[in-house]
């Protein structure tokens, strides 16, 4: 009987994770809010919390409210940290719902790559003005791609302008269609 008991006793220590963040862990000085939101403190907190604690966060380096996203009804935080593999990524987080939203840095890391392409095929165009921002947002996404629309315009050697509109579309499994066509 005694070795059934110690059986046991050691499935359930291997089950149980090594450490789990609380708020007493969490560095307060990485925690950020305007005034008008400070009320939602503990809301942050907790959102740091849940974070932390995923595998994938080894340091948590900063949460803040995510602006863009909250709303009157609807209170959504930024929260920012170091991976596995050393390199930063935010997750949002839903403050009512406590919970993580899908990851957006694969949709920035998607415009870093249609930018690049950008660069690369109108190298060879004569003044390039650029009609969009580097903060671009995708003008269509579904779970199985991104794309995006860079309206430009180039000039001939005599100096005429030409509209254009480039179109670049990446799959979430890295594959990229990248088109130029002239714009009315």
């Amino acid at each position: 009987m005694f070795k059934i008991i110690n059986i046991i006793f050691i499935c359930i220590f291997v089950s149980a994770p090594a450490y789990s963040t609380t708020l007493d862990d969490i560095d307060e000085s990485t925690l950020w809010l305007t005034s008008k939101y400070e009320r939602h403190f503990l809301s942050l907190k907790q959102a740091a919390v849940l974070v932390a604690n995923t595998p994938r966060c080894t340091k948590l380096l900063e949460a803040t409210i995510d602006l863009d996203k909250t709303t009157n009804m609807f209170i959504f935080y930024r929260v920012l940290c170091r991976g596995v593999n050393n390199r930063t990524y935010f997750e949002i987080v839903d403050g009512s719902e406590m919970t993580i939203l899908k990851e957006e840095k694969p949709v920035i890391e998607k415009l870093g790559v249609c930018l690049d392409e950008f660069t690369k095929q109108t190298t060879f165009m004569e003044n390039v003005e650029r009609l969009f921002d580097q903060a671009i947002q995708p003008a269509s996404q579904t779970e199985e791609k991104t794309q995006y629309l860079l309206p430009f315009n180039a000039k001939t050697m005599q100096g005429i302008t030409l509209k254009y509109q480039a179109s670049c579309t990446i799959s979430d499994k890295g594959v990229m269609l990248f088109d130029v066509e002239a714009r009315k």
